[in-house]
């Protein structure tokens, strides 16, 4: 069973998903492709990293699995402040969409429908 991403793809999905001046649509992206091809790259390799053991000869090469870490702890810092900031948005939202409300709730106590008198 071999993994259809490798070590050096993660790497990269992860540095895409880290780069600097994407929208925040294509930032989303990235992080759901990045997340998509580690998690079973991760199952695959995982009894691998419990045991601590390399039977079938070296899986990754050290260096590249603590880059792998370190960027991977950095997507996921970036994916929760994204959350934490979608959450405020829509907190922000909600109390304007209060006030609006206030607002446009405010009916007027009568209307008139005869026309003003000239002279």
């Amino acid at each position: 069973m071999s993994s259809r991403v490798g070590i050096g793809d993660l790497i990269e999905l992860a540095e895409i998903a880290l780069a600097e001046g994407a929208d925040i649509d294509e930032l989303i992206s990235h992080i759901e492709a990045y997340s998509a091809a580690f998690h079973p790259w991760y199952e695959e390799h995982k009894e691998t990293f419990e045991q601590g053991t390399e039977s079938s000869g070296p899986v990754v090469d050290r260096d590249d699995l603590e880059r792998l870490l370190k960027l991977h702890t950095e997507v996921l810092g970036k994916a929760e402040l994204l959350q934490q900031g979608t959450s405020n948005d829509l907190m922000a939202l909600r109390g304007r969409r209060k006030g609006m409300m206030a607002y446009i709730d405010i009916l007027p106590k009568r209307l008139s429908t005869r026309r003003t008198r000239k002279g």
